[in-house]
């Protein structure tokens, strides 16, 4: 119940879509400033666009992450432990339980989350 109590008080009286569409734009901006010539990797800006839309939602915070060259080592290291959580999925269970399915990478990027 404290969840939900926290998470309705951050979401009301907030407008979310112009939030969501303020996002959204900057990332077209970026795109038009590079030119009808550049190659847009669309994993890239994507990841970047709902990470952004996220925190500002949620977070009234702006990463500006179609800004900056690097992503943060937050998302890195979150990025990373979606991947290997989603390729658990598929190894055994066994495997996993005995530790086979986990390395120290994670388990870095996981405290560091």
């Amino acid at each position: 119940m404290q969840a939900v109590v926290l998470l309705v008080s951050s979401f009301t009286g907030v407008d979310l879509v112009a939030k969501m569409r303020d996002a959204a734009t900057q990332l077209v901006l970026k795109r038009a400033r590079m030119g009808p010539g550049h190659r847009i990797p669309l994993t890239n800006g994507f990841t970047r666009l709902t990470l952004d839309t996220i925190a500002l939602c949620a977070m009234d915070y702006r990463f500006n992450s179609f800004y900056q060259k690097e992503t943060y080592p937050f998302v890195e290291a979150m990025s990373r432990t979606l991947t290997a959580g989603n390729g658990r999925s598929s190894l055994w269970d066994v495997v996993w339980a005995l530790g086979g399915g986990k390395s120290k990478s994670l388990e870095e990027d996981q405290l560091l989350i």
